[in-house]
């Protein structure tokens, strides 16, 4: 799951881009490593969220859509 943007929740004047990549279910440590990422499906759009809680709600949203995209289950 991913997202590249410019994190309008969090700022308001000249937000920088940003891209966060979520790798479901994986428990390595990678920072610092070279990684491959495809895009395979788009899901939404940027948003401005008015609270914290608001943002996990759709991150948690995304996660459940991009299981159901890969066929796989939460742990």
């Amino acid at each position: 799951m991913a997202s590249i943007g410019k994190n309008v929740t969090f700022y308001n004047d000249h937000p920088p881009v940003t891209v966060e990549i979520n790798l479901l279910d994986f428990k390595q440590n990678v920072y610092g490593e070279v990684v491959t990422v495809e895009w395979l499906k788009y899901l939404r759009g940027e948003e401005k969220f008015a609270s914290v809680e608001e943002l996990i709600d759709q991150l948690q949203v995304d996660e459940q859509n991009t299981r159901q995209f890969f066929g796989t289950n939460s742990n």
